[in-house]
């Protein structure tokens, strides 16, 4: 999965050193063009792996995984501050996620697992896996946050998923 990493980089470079986006490669890796998952696409400067942005979905939104790296890679660019200045100093890593399957219990979260927290209304919020300990519940109150869920009032139902985590090496 390399290639998928070298895929982030060359897509950041491109898009801060020349203003261009390109498509997918003529060449993809045979079980790139066949996985179909959701994916987060994370920026880290160093030294020190400051976390300087991410972004993605937990479901696919695209045809493949090389055109989802693409699109979730300009949406980084989009939503977070870069410079080509930074290029030098940053890695890249990627999650990819595999579907949801419905809690039993909250406490039965996994520490390494993905939240999903859903209404009936169809809002939804994520909590991804981190590398700060944190309770079931206080991921439960972030994932509600980030999708605008008022968890006293609104009838929710709680997901876990597992996360793949490809990491360039420093």
């Amino acid at each position: 999965m390399q290639f998928a990493l070298r895929l982030v980089r060359k897509t950041m470079e491109r898009a801060l050193r020349k203003g261009e986006i390109h498509g997918v490669p003529d060449v993809v890796p045979e079980d790139m063009a066949s996985i179909r998952t959701g994916i987060y696409v994370a920026a880290f400067e160093n030294p020190g792996r400051k976390a300087r942005g991410r972004v993605g979905s937990h479901l696919p939104t695209k045809a493949s995984l090389a055109e989802e790296i693409i699109h979730q890679t300009v949406n980084l660019l989009q939503t977070f501050p870069f410079r080509k200045e930074d290029l030098p100093y940053l890695t890249y890593e990627i999650l990819l996620t595999h579907p949801p399957s419905l809690l039993a219990a909250l406490s039965a979260l996994r520490s390494d697992a993905g939240l999903l927290v859903r209404t009936s209304r169809g809002a939804s919020g994520i909590s991804l896996p981190s590398a700060q300990v944190r309770t079931p519940e206080e991921r439960l109150r972030e994932a509600c946050v980030n999708g605008g869920i008022d968890q006293d009032t609104q009838d929710t139902r709680v997901y876990e998923f597992t996360v793949d985590v490809i990491r360039e090496d420093v």
